[in-house]
């Protein structure tokens, strides 16, 4: 191992490639990798991809006719590398067809303003593509040596060659194409090594019906109301806004604010509720308080009084002042004239914050079978609190049976066909508390349906037993 490493570090310091030059390279090849990311996310929250890019040195007699320049520094002074070709593959488990347009051009977009000559291409996220089981035989230990080893095998035929220089006038190209194929075989591998696929898809609800006033609202003003939810934890109505939203609106929403890629993560895991927020006629003409803090915001109301009377009524219940000092202000009186001067003397750079809202996104894991899912919910039953990262129709059992009741009566025994997918234990529990025409009904759709977890009506059943849970903590505590 100790000679493997010397003759690595030995390497890195001949002429032609250095370690600085790979780093510039992985990390041009990570910025691409994360904004693709970001817009595909937008509709598959579990999809992956993966960049491999090909640098060329710029010859500054020919003009090149690409995007994108980047400069690395060598022995003899900076030189221009452009990306000679792009290649994305994104991994993702719907089909193409599936992927809605305004995806696709996005991620062309991106592609095309780093290489004229790139290709994008997509592949469905089953089991074969990203194996468990590799996975849980090979430690990171593992990979790095196989890192080491690869790359000091690279290197070592570089030294050879250079040692005998007469012999071949390609060498470099040879030993940079080498390093190209092993970068990308450890990008591969990276994409691999991302973690196991769950199944579940992602549900989109594109605008419609009642909802399609919000293709009328604009991008700052849907920005600032989501921000708004975000600064004031008002999560519920965010979540109702974001499922609500296109993913044209989504991946530009995306782009505009750096906080929106890991909040709108986080709403997919939040049950919606509609407060109508976006309805206040600030959102008509907002100030743009999007990186302003609740307590930030309120430094700024106690200096300049008149902003009070221009905020939305939810920044202004999440304001830290008392109700008298609220009160207060709601009675003093300002001329539009004085409001207007006020806010051109405000300077908005000083209340914005870079510290982000603490998120708690909890991973959501699965059972591999009911057994599993049985011995589970034995050894758990009494931690209610792990509900949002197990979830399983098991814990409707510990509710009262008249909870229980409640819950399943809002659904169909069509619909209860397609969620009862639970140990027979607990659905026998659960059937107790079914009318016996609803259960008769049940068991015949169930002679015709597939049951499974990756359905909203599962997903609801177990939302409404978070919140009968949830209460029952709330009056414990």
């Amino acid at each position: 191992m100790m000679k493997m490493i010397i003759l690595f570090a030995f390497a890195l310091s001949i002429k032609g490639f250095s370690f600085d030059q790979l780093s510039e390279k992985e990390a041009l090849r990570g910025e691409i990798t994360d904004r693709i990311t970001n817009v595909i996310k937008v509709f598959d929250s579990e999809a992956r991809v993966d960049v491999s890019i090909q640098l060329s040195k710029r010859n500054k007699k020919i003009k090149v006719n690409n995007p994108f320049l980047l400069s690395l520094d060598q022995e003899n002074g900076a030189s221009e590398y452009y990306i000679l070709k792009l290649s994305a593959t994104i991994f993702t488990r719907f089909s193409t067809s599936e992927i809605p347009t305004e995806v696709t051009e996005r991620i062309n977009a991106i592609s095309s303003e780093y290489s004229r000559n790139k290709e994008v291409f997509y592949s469905e996220l089953q089991g074969s593509t990203v194996s468990p089981s590799f996975m849980s035989q090979t430690s990171p230990f593992e990979f790095f040596v196989a890192f080491i080893l690869l790359f000091a095998c690279s290197f070592g035929v570089f030294v050879f060659y250079q040692s005998k220089k007469q012999a071949s006038s390609n060498i470099g190209s040879i030993v940079e194409e080498g390093i190209k194929k092993i970068s990308n075989s450890l990008d591969s591998l990276g994409t691999i090594a991302g973690g196991n696929v769950e199944t579940t898809p992602f549900n989109i609800e594109v605008n419609s019906g009642k909802e399609s006033f919000l293709l009328d609202v604009s991008l700052d003003s849907l920005e600032e109301v989501l921000m708004d939810c975000y600064w004031c934890e008002e999560d519920r109505y965010g979540a109702y806004l974001w499922e609500r939203l296109d993913v044209l609106r989504k991946g530009q929403l995306i782009e505009k604010n750096k906080r929106m890629a890991d909040y709108g993560a986080f709403l997919q895991s939040v049950e919606p509720e509609n407060k109508k927020f976006v309805t206040d006629s600030y959102y008509l003409s907002p100030l743009s308080l999007e990186s302003i803090d609740n307590e930030s915001l309120t430094k700024l109301v106690e200096k300049y009084n008149s902003v009070f009377h221009l905020l939305p009524k939810i920044r202004i219940d999440h304001l830290d002042l008392s109700a008298i000092k609220k009160k207060e202000l709601y009675l003093k009186k300002y001329s539009k004239e004085d409001t207007q001067f006020e806010i051109q003397n405000i300077n908005w750079d000083e209340y914005k914050t870079t510290i982000s809202r603490p998120l708690d996104n909890v991973h959501v894991f699965s059972f591999k079978d009911f057994d599993e899912e049985e011995e589970f919910f034995k050894e758990n039953s009494h931690d209610v609190s792990l509900i949002h990262a197990f979830p399983s129709l098991s814990w409707l059992t510990v509710l009262r049976e008249e909870d229980i009741t409640e819950i399943l009566s809002k659904f169909t025994a069509k619909q209860l066909a397609i969620a009862w997918h639970a140990p027979s234990s607990t659905l026998e529990k659960l059937e107790e508390c079914l009318p016996e025409e609803k259960l008769h009904l049940l068991k015949t759709y169930q002679e015709s349906l597939t049951s499974n977890r990756n359905n909203s009506v599962y997903q609801q059943i177990i939302a409404e037993a978070i919140v009968r849970l949830e209460k029952r903590l709330t009056l414990a505590a």
